[in-house]
């Protein structure tokens, strides 16, 4: 009886053994996080599951993407790291089921089958947001293939993205 409820508690939310076992966004999830960005004055460009390693197993967060902040939440939905797009440094993917944020006091490593997605909503996100940044503070994107990661355009209109960033 002890084992099944460890294994129950465990399958649960907060630890996965395996890299790929992440699950889907459900109702619940879409619901927490429209109230928190909406709070916020943000709009929600990904949401989606990843896992963070921790000794051998894996601890399930969930990983939100606005126009100006990323926010990592564990399973009860307490938000535990917030990083303006603004402060990445760099991005790095040598595989598609992980990729590492470096960010201003902070850097993770992440695991997800979504990781393209997630890495061209980054590039997405500071490219619309700084469209003039000049590559020498930019922030770096070393992915492996390069082909994963696809040219973020920005439509900077007449007043160079200040619209939309503000």
């Amino acid at each position: 009886f002890f084992l099944l409820v460890c294994l129950t508690l465990v399958s649960m939310g907060k630890k996965s053994t395996s890299i790929n076992e992440v699950p889907e966004v459900s109702a619940q999830d879409n619901k927490w996080a429209e109230e928190l960005i909406t709070s916020k004055g943000y709009e929600l460009v990904f949401l989606g599951w990843v896992n963070r390693p921790k000794g051998k197993s894996f601890e399930k967060r969930i990983l939100l993407i606005t126009k100006m902040r990323i926010y990592l939440a564990n399973a009860k939905y307490k938000i535990e790291k917030e990083i303006h797009i603004a402060d990445i440094k760099s991005v790095e993917s040598t595989s598609p089921d992980n990729f590492t944020l470096n960010a201003e006091g902070w850097s993770n490593t992440l695991h997800t089958p979504e990781t393209d997605s997630l890495i061209n909503s980054i590039s997405t996100v500071i490219t619309t947001a700084f469209p003039g940044m000049p590559e020498s503070v930019r922030p770096k994107f070393t992915i492996e293939p390069s082909s994963r990661l696809r040219d973020a355009e920005s439509d900077s209109g007449i007043c160079g993205g200040f619209i939309d960033t503000y």
